[in-house]
């Protein structure tokens, strides 16, 4: 057992710039592996070199949390900043070193206890100071396997949605450390497949403990991972014991370098800041500024590992903007359930027609939607008026009928020509983008184009609207 006089606290520097924090981050760490060394094992009480990557979208001038006392302290370099916390009963500051090169993604150095930084950390990323924060996936996890040594496996599961059946597996935590690691990761990963084979040999009890098995598969996400990361340098090795967890922190638990530990923060902030740029800028879905009946982007589709039993319980935990995945949604039919709630609301009141409208639609509106018969000639007297002649309609093919009974043609009378405007680049009148809307609106699935009291709604009364 260390003894706390034999632990040598290295005293906190005044950091000034980055070449400064690289010098006392190795000190830390190279300390922290002689340590390990003489006493064969990692004490609670050594402070370790922890990193964390947060995504912000505030000035670090904004930086606060409730119930802690925040000051912020600016060094040489511009992106560079010494921030102090505390708590009212904690009995003295604590330090963090906060790089903000990356506007976005941040990254915070500090050689704290992590029962001090922990908590602060996470409350800053995920309620204080932004709405997104980092989380590395179970597949993103596993890609540090490739650089490097496995040295451990954190498995973490926790069944968040509540059923009225026994769960096989409801919450799992283990951590295993040693070579046999990425063994045992593998046969949770394979065991639906050992489950297979066994189930050929007819033995029932084996197919009953597999069954309970087989749950691992789908409940054991790699939520921490720990390597060894080598550099080789002029003959000389370099290396660093990291343990990663999926929130974006990173534990230098000893090595004879730091710069191990900065490569795989470094590496990991890029390849994820990547991977969000990609998702914002080519998958997210927005209209096309250029031809607003154009969309962008496509759905993401998530496959899962096992199927659902109740999805409608699951969607809307999934959706409930609650932690772990705080998004936040409303289903289909709640989503066309309110469209002709308004729609209906509309039909009650007198059509209010917003004055933004192009001159042809706000004529078509108001003058086609009437109760009486309207012929040629008392359709033309009603527009003139209003600058606009009959035979515009007409050339949009607005109006259909005999003459002596003209009427507003319905959106699909009129899809192909709305279409041939599309690919011919021409701008659409505000007419023409409601009907459209409302054509893909209908034709997505049928069950969509009436309400959940089954009741159907024409266009005339989503025109209206």
């Amino acid at each position: 057992m260390m003894l706390e006089e034999e632990v040598v606290e290295i005293p906190e520097p005044k950091i000034k710039n980055r070449k400064e924090l690289h010098q006392f981050l190795e000190l830390i760490v190279n300390k922290t592996y002689e340590l390990e060394k003489e006493y064969q094992r990692l004490e609670e009480e050594l402070n370790m070199v922890k990193s964390y990557i947060i995504e912000s979208h505030k000035p670090i001038s904004k930086l606060k949390a409730d119930d802690y006392e925040v000051n912020i302290t600016k060094t040489e370099d511009s992106t560079l900043f010494v921030v102090k916390f505390k708590r009212a009963d904690m009995r003295k500051f604590s330090t963090l070193y906060v790089d903000t090169f990356d506007e976005r993604f941040w990254t915070i150095h500090t050689v704290e206890k992590a029962t001090i930084v922990d908590p602060f950390i996470s409350k800053i990323a995920k309620t204080e100071f932004k709405e997104d924060y980092v989380w590395f996936p179970t597949q993103y996890m596993e890609r540090f396997k490739e650089k490097g040594l496995l040295r451990s496996i954190t498995l973490q599961y926790s069944e968040l949605i509540e059923g009225d059946e026994e769960k096989s597996i409801g919450d799992l935590s283990m951590k295993l450390g040693g070579s046999a690691s990425e063994e045992v990761l593998e046969l949770f990963r394979k065991l639906p497949q050992v489950k297979s084979l066994i189930l050929r040999t007819n033995d029932q009890r084996l197919s009953h403990i597999l069954r309970v098995c087989e749950g691992l598969s789908h409940s054991s996400p790699l939520s921490g991972i720990g390597i060894k990361h080598t550099i080789s340098e002029d003959e000389i090795s370099k290396f660093i014991l990291d343990d990663i967890i999926y929130t974006g922190k990173f534990t230098a638990r000893g090595g004879n370098s730091v710069d191990g530990h900065l490569y795989l923060l470094r590496t990991a902030k890029e390849e994820y800041a990547t991977t969000i740029k990609y998702i914002e800028d080519e998958i997210a879905m927005g209209l096309v500024e250029e031809s607003p009946l154009r969309m962008s982007g496509h759905p993401i589709n998530i496959i899962l590992s096992r199927s659902v039993e109740d999805l409608n319980t699951f969607s809307n935990e999934v959706i409930s903007c609650k932690y772990p995945f705080r998004l936040w949604g409303i289903t289909v039919e709640e989503a066309t359930d309110k469209v002709w709630e308004i729609i209906d609301q509309l039909k009650e009141e007198d059509a209010y027609i917003p004055f933004e409208l192009d001159p042809i639609t706000r004529a078509f509106t108001a003058n086609m939607y009437d109760s009486t018969r309207l012929t040629y000639d008392e359709l033309n007297k009603r527009l003139r008026p209003k600058g606009i002649d009959i035979s515009e309609l007409d050339a949009e093919k607005l109006i259909t009928g005999p003459k002596n009974d003209k009427r507003p043609a319905e959106p699909f009378y009129r899809k192909s020509f709305i279409e041939k405007k599309l690919s011919r680049g021409e701008e659409l009148l505000d007419i023409d983008k409601v009907q459209y809307l409302y054509i893909l609106y209908t034709t997505d699935k049928n069950h969509l184009s009436g309400s959940g009291d089954g009741k159907h709604h024409n266009w005339s009364s989503f025109v209206k609207s």
